[in-house]
């Protein structure tokens, strides 16, 4: 049977929060799926065997590095 909405990402995998100010920030948890709303992608992350939580990738280590802060070799203070 056919399906209209994508399963996600196939390949499960551990993915690292590093968003300082997640309950979860430090933490290693298995990403399950990805998903996308009109906020943009999300990983799902599951916590336990009941429980999973919804990020966005810039909060995990899957993030691209920021070019300002790659370039100024983390220098700088703010960025625009």
């Amino acid at each position: 049977m056919p399906r209209n909405a994508g399963s996600g990402a196939a390949t499960e995998h551990l993915v690292r929060i590093t968003h300082p100010f997640h309950p979860f920030s430090g933490q290693q948890l298995l990403c399950v799926g990805e998903r996308y709303n009109r906020s943009g992608r999300r990983l799902l992350l599951r916590i336990d065997d009941k429980s999973y939580c919804s990020v966005p990738p810039k909060w995990t280590d899957m993030s691209e590095p920021d070019p300002e802060i790659s370039m100024g070799r983390e220098r700088a203070l703010f960025t625009v």
